[in-house]
């Protein structure tokens, strides 16, 4: 079974992309597509494919189509052999967050590593702090935020409703997630919305 998370993604206040994730029981797959004023478009891709949780990875593809980048590595250890020390591609850590809002933990540690450079590889945690009021492009909701830390200093911010993140702050862009398809593709760019309609069709 998959499952599919759709964010409208915004930069200023403006919907410029959109943010697509296909989730099933062995793989997460990720599209960002954007383009920002004035700029290229930017066409992320990742794909981390696991045994019984995203610890046990066994590979991943990492695509950054502006940059000409792609990057295929598979695991060199046995996947049962691994725990949570293992660090894993930094786009897979949704899964890690979407298990530790399944809990009343405050906190999850965990390692991490960006996806074109898996040799090094940073001390990461999820941090619950506290509830406050967020505003979305359907109004304002109250949500329990999640701080992304790493190697001690904030990172991405988290605000989720139900154990589920509605709104994710990127260091200056946001995405909102929505079940509302038009939503989201209405009134983005051509290419962009050529890619997320692509996206949107699923492992």
């Amino acid at each position: 079974m998959t499952t599919t998370e759709i964010n409208s993604f915004h930069e200023g206040g403006t919907k410029i992309g959109a943010l697509i994730r296909h989730m099933s029981e062995d793989r997460i797959q990720t599209t960002l597509a954007f383009r920002a004023q004035g700029g290229p478009v930017v066409h992320l891709f990742q794909e981390t494919r696991f045994t019984t949780n995203v610890f046990n990875w066994t590979a991943y593809r990492y695509v950054d189509h502006l940059q000409n980048t792609n990057v295929e590595v598979r695991a060199s250890e046995p996947a049962p052999q691994r725990d949570a020390r293992t660090p894993i591609p930094s786009y897979a850590a949704h899964l890690v967050l979407t298990d530790f809002l399944s809990t009343t933990a405050h906190t999850r540690e965990f390692r991490q590593f960006h996806e074109d450079n898996p040799s090094t590889a940073a001390s990461a945690s999820f941090v619950r702090n506290g509830y406050e009021t967020i505003q979305t492009p359907r109004g304002p909701r109250g949500a329990l935020k999640i701080l992304l830390e790493i190697d001690g200093h904030e990172g991405n911010t988290f605000w989720c409703i139900d154990g589920v993140p509605v709104k994710s702050d990127w260091q200056g862009a946001a995405s909102y997630a929505t079940t509302d398809t038009n939503f989201v593709l209405r009134d983005l760019d051509a290419e962009v919305l050529s890619i997320v309609k692509e996206a949107l069709t699923g492992l």
